[in-house]
Formats: C-alpha cells, structure tokens, sequence
C-alpha cells in the first residue's frame, strides 16, 4: 500500500491549499519549510533523524546562540525537535516531546529565543534557538505545536494550524517580491503569460470575426485621418497664395470627405465594439459567478463580500477595457505612429529626429510613475472593497443593525474606512494628476522645438522649408505625440488588467467544494442529531471551539 505525503494526511477540512513543494520530500515524505533547504541541510537531517521520525516541518533562520548572524533551522518531526546550529556542541540539539511541558518564544531587542520547560521543573528554561523577529511568528507556531503535541493532542489537526502559519509567510512572490493578492496565490506576473492568454482570451475567441471587421474599419479611420494635415500643407503654399479659387473648393470637398468617412466609420467600429465588449463581460461574469457558487467556505473564510462583489462588477469590466484596448487601440495607434513617421521623415527628416527628442523623457517618466502607482493601485482597490464590505454587511442586515441599536456603530464603521479609502486616494490623486501634465509639457516643449528651429529656417531658407510645410508639420507632430502618450501610459493599464486579472483568476483557479450532498435525498429523518468532540475555528491558526460534544 503507498505510504500517504503529509499533504494527504491532513483532512480536507483543514488543508489550506498552500504548495508544500518547495522541497524535495524527504524519506519519501513532504514537508513544511519557510525556505529551500541547502543540499548539506538534507545531509544532516539524514544523518540526524532516526528512521522511524516524520519530518513534518522545517523553519530556517538567520542568528546562532550567540545572536551572531548564521545559517540554522529548526527541524520538528512526529516525534522529537532539533536545532541544528554550528554553534553547539555538535553542532545538533534535540528533545522529544516528552521531555517539554511548555514551549515558548522570548523576545529580546533585535532578537527572539525559542525556550522550553522540561516537566515538573517549571523554574528551569532551556534556550533552544535563536532567531530574528523575521521568522518569530513561525516561532510562535512552533512553540504552540511542541507544547500541545506534549500535551498529546492530535498531531494532525496541530500540523494544519503550522501550515496555516506558514501560509501567512508566502505573502510575498519569492521570486519578484511583489505582493500577493493571498498568502500562496500564483503571481501573475511571474507565472506564463501564455496562461494569461488562454484562460481570458477564450472569451474573445466567439466573437474574432468582428474584432476582425473593426479592425479594417480601424486601419480605414486610421489612414483618413492623416489626409488633412497633408491638404492644409497645399492650401497654405499652393492655393491660398496662387489665388486658385477651384482649387481651394476642391481642398474643403476632399477635408469634408475625409472627416465625413472618418466620423461615419467610426460610428460603425464603436457600435459594434460596444456591444462585443458588452457580451464579453456578460460571459466573464457568468463564469465567475458560477465558479464562485461552488467554492468552499475556506475560500470565503479569507475574502470579504464587498471584495466578491467588486470582483465580479469592476474587475471584469476593467478586463473587458483592457482586451479591447489591446485587440483594437494597440493597433490602431500603431497604424498611426508609423504612418505619421513614415509621412514626417519624407518630408522633412531633421525636423522628424527634433520631434523625437521629449520621447525618451516621457518613456522614463512613465516607468518612474509605475513603480511609484503599481503598489498604490493594490491598496486603493482593498480599501474600496473594505468600504463595500461594510455596505453589503449592514444594508442587507438593518434590521439586525436597529434590532441591536448599532447605528451609530455603523456609521463609525463606515466612515473609519472611507477615511481610509479617501486616504490612500488623496496620495495617489498627487501622482495621478501630476503624471498627465508633465507628459504634456514635454509633449509641448517637443511643438515649441520645431516652432523655435523650423520659424528661423522658414524666415532664412523659405526654399528649404516653406510655411505650409511647417504648419503641416505641426499638425503631423501633434498626432504623431497622440501615440507616444498612448503607449506611454499602456503600462498603467497593464497594471490595473494584472491585478484584476489576478483577482478574478484566484476564483477560477480555486478548488470547487465537493457537493457531498449530490444525491442524497432521504425520504425521512430519525433519531437526532449529535455533535461529538467538535473543533471550530474562525481563523485556522486559532480555535474558537475545542472537543466540544453536544
């Protein structure tokens, strides 16, 4: 019969759903561990562990006994506790749990110490290991399970509070250091894109033929739209200077065709990307909907409503932009930044590389303004949904509000984390409204350039750039920064899609509930019901209820 892991073992009930793989199993078995072990750690453990002990869980830290920065780790199997640490005597200290009535952590300035009692002997203390505030809170777990596990109490059910604890550490992407949406989600920025892709892009699929079709329009609009600056050019040289009456008429008939197909074909695109981003919200919604009927309570043990909600309504409607601003705008603004370079260099190429100066600054401003809103984007999204919470707890529960004369509660409630949501949007308003402005400085310094350098060369060398060249020109340079600030703040939107992206796929990706229940209909119930040694906890590192029977 195959010997079950340590992630087997542990009742459905408990299992938080954290990845215990970071190690190899040892002996066979998988383990805890805050971090991976060095190839000489598993040689100890080899060499140290009896073989009929369990390895259950690992906690490495960064101080010896003397609070001098090490390598050590704390190693707690079914049976017995080690510390490995060059320091001592061996380099190895262990106790079974026989040996310990209590254990605890000791915090110091800068520093903790892991101490246990021995039994009947409550006046002498042990100094196990030392450790940084870093890894106390796993420290803290451990003393809990050493001490209850002395007491006799089962293991199993002590092993689900450590990885529990554990839990709460993987917070933090170990490889890019961004900040999770849970403790052990997948980051979506370091995990495959094409994932991404395929689970989202599966909702655009249906509806390709008409991305296809405003696409074409697109390009059409697109091509348009750099005529006119082109016949401003022919009427300030050619036309208005020349007299020609016939042809000034024909210039204004071909502006008002050019904007008459443009306008009109834009109707046409718009509509019919309105009503496909509507049907491929509408299908997102359903789906993460239905997902999330069946997920377990565990899974609502950690999300709030309001963040459900906000999940479900915003967080689709900001991927529904984003795929469309990636499926169509990309594209088009594309079209439009290589057209109007490609126009620009045939006429005039030292006033094209002039226009491309403020590019470079724009391109690290915006980076600068990324890594300052990224983070920014995250809090502002959890404290709206902290706000919303609130709402969707008390409006649907006022009567048990008036029923307990908690209005005024309430209120306080509500209105503490409003402040708090009014905030962390008041700090980011300060980068947000900043950003857009200084884009347009730049973009304006970048006309001024060319007004500066191409007036001195109309004035000195009309031959060379004439006044309707120049004025074209501009016209051309202000369409051609119309791009550059597009993609200049793509990567926004890029971040807000990542972390809606992230939130809605925590419910796809999450393990549905079994239905247990699924046919199963007894006709009559008989006897009573009765609930015998009942654990209950709210949190799963805290019991609430222990080995209550009624």
């Amino acid at each position: 019969m195959k010997e079950k892991t340590l992630e087997e073992t542990i009742p459905e009930h408990l299992q938080t759903g954290i990845s215990v793989d970071i190690n190899e199993p040892f002996r066979g078995t998988k383990f805890i561990a805050n971090k991976k072990l060095k190839p000489e750690d598993r040689e100890k453990l080899e060499q140290t562990l009896p073989g009929d002990e369990i390895l259950q869980f690992v906690i490495v830290g960064d101080l010896n006994i003397h609070s001098k920065y090490a390598y050590t780790f704390l190693a707690v199997t079914d049976k017995s506790v080690y510390g490995f640490d060059d320091a001592f005597d061996g380099g190895v200290r262990a106790t079974t749990y026989q040996q310990v009535k209590r254990a605890y952590v000791k915090r110091y300035y800068g520093n903790a110490i892991l101490v246990f009692t021995p039994p009947e002997e409550d006046d002498k203390r042990e100094n196990f290991l030392r450790f940084s505030y870093r890894e106390a809170n796993l420290f803290d777990t451990a003393a809990t399970f050493i001490t209850n596990l002395s007491k006799g109490k089962d293991m199993m059910e002590e092993i689900a509070i450590v990885k529990a604890a554990f839990e709460k550490q993987f917070g933090v992407c170990p490889k890019c250091g961004r900040t999770l949406i849970r403790p052990g989600a997948p980051c979506m920025k370091c995990q495959s894109k094409d994932k991404v892709v395929q689970k989202l892009g599966k909702y655009i699929l249906p509806y390709k033929g008409v991305l296809a079709f405003c696409l074409v329009l697109s390009a059409v609009t697109t091509a348009v739209s750099l005529a006119p600056p082109y016949m401003t050019k022919q009427l300030v040289d050619d036309v208005l200077p020349g007299g020609d009456v016939k042809g000034l008429v024909w210039c204004v008939l071909v502006l008002l065709l050019t904007y008459v197909i443009h306008h009109g074909i834009g109707t046409v695109r718009d509509y019919h990307l309105k009503i496909t981003g509507d049907k491929i919200v509408a299908d997102l919604r359903n789906d993460v909907y239905e997902k999330a009927q069946y997920l377990p309570m565990r899974f609502y043990d950690s999300t709030s409503t309001g963040s459900m909600i906000n999940r479900i309504s915003g967080d689709s409607s900001t991927i529904q932009s984003f795929m469309l601003r990636v499926t169509q705008e990309v594209q088009v603004q594309l079209f439009t930044l290589v057209g109007i370079v490609i126009i620009m260099f045939t006429m005039n190429w030292q006033l094209t590389l002039l226009s491309l100066i403020p590019v470079p600054f724009v391109v690290m401003f915006s980076r600068r303004f990324r890594r300052k809103m990224t983070p920014l984007y995250r809090r502002i999204w959890r404290a709206w949904a902290g706000v919303t919470s609130v709402l969707t707890d008390t409006i649907p529960g006022i009567r048990v509000v008036k029923a307990f004369a908690n209005e005024r509660k309430s209120t306080e409630k509500f209105a503490g984390r409003n402040a708090h949501w009014l905030g962390i949007n008041r700090k980011a308003s300060r980068i947000t409204t900043l950003f857009p402005h200084v884009v347009g400085f730049l973009m304006s310094c970048g006309s001024l350039l060319i007004w500066a350098v191409g007036g001195q060369l109309v004035i000195k060398d009309p031959d060379f750039i004439s006044p309707g060249l120049l004025v074209s020109f501009i016209s051309y340079t202000s369409m051609f920064y119309g791009p550059v600030r597009f993609f200049a703040n793509f990567n926004d939107s890029y971040q807000h899609f990542l972390n809606s992206a992230e939130r809605l796929m925590d419910i796809m990706d999450a393990e549905p509930e079994n239905d247990f229940a699924k046919g199963k209909h007894p006709e009559s119930l008989k006897g009573k019901i009765e609930f015998r040694n009942v654990n209950f906890s709210f949190e799963r590192s805290k019991k609430t209820l222990s080995d209550v029977s009624f």
